[in-house]
């Protein structure tokens, strides 16, 4: 019996189509919002800038419902194999927040579900809330070394305060983030820390 070669064809292209199909059929769906926030907790997020306010070693490491918002800005790759995703994260803790821009890569794995390749932080910033501005009092002072000066920071509040911001010495501003106990007192710049400060300016009073 002869096959003609329009049905020979027609035939093919049936296979070819449900072929196809079936490959589509066998991708599970891409990793909700929802979804993506399960599997983000747990890792851990560097402040993700060349010149941030925290220790290198500084980083957030997020725990179940501590993701309060999140908004996927950005869809990367979106393949069979591979979804990546910038997004938008409110993280917040018990005394503090911060907003977050991540990259979120997944990929097929073998047992045919989606899972985290890698998360980048691409930026952290604290979330400024001015409820302890008034907790910090501020003084250029000799700083004891003779005619140098420093920036002396006093935390008259019972609780640990980190404090962020600027001081002008030797001609160009630094950059300072100090960590400072319940009713203690610390300093920066000065003889040994940058210079003698002129002036100074703060970026936040939040804890951590």
């Amino acid at each position: 019996m002869k096959v003609k070669p329009n049905h020979l064809m027609s035939t093919l292209l049936t296979v070819l189509l449900l072929s196809v199909l079936n490959v589509n059929a066998a991708v599970p769906p891409k990793p909700t919002k929802n979804q993506i926030a399960k599997d983000l907790v747990g890792y851990k997020l560097s402040e993700g800038f060349d010149d941030g306010w925290f220790a290198k070693d500084w980083y957030w490491q997020i725990k179940s419902g501590q993701i309060k918002a999140m908004e996927i800005k950005q869809v990367v790759r979106d393949t069979n194999k591979e979804y990546c995703i910038v997004a938008l994260l409110r993280l917040q803790d018990e005394v503090s927040s911060f907003n977050a821009k991540v990259k979120v890569n997944y990929i097929l794995n073998r047992q045919n579900k989606w899972q985290i390749e890698f998360v980048n932080s691409m930026g952290m910033s604290i979330v400024k809330t001015h409820k302890y501005d008034d907790c910090m009092q501020y003084s250029i002072v000799d700083d004891g070394w003779g005619g140098v000066n420093c920036l002396e920071i006093k935390n008259n509040c019972s609780v640990e305060l980190a404090v962020a911001g600027w001081f002008y010495a030797l001609g160009k501003w630094r950059k300072f983030a100090v960590r400072i106990e319940g009713n203690e007192t610390t300093s920066v710049g000065g003889t040994f820390s940058g210079g003698s400060v002129e002036k100074y300016k703060v970026e936040f009073v939040e804890r951590l």
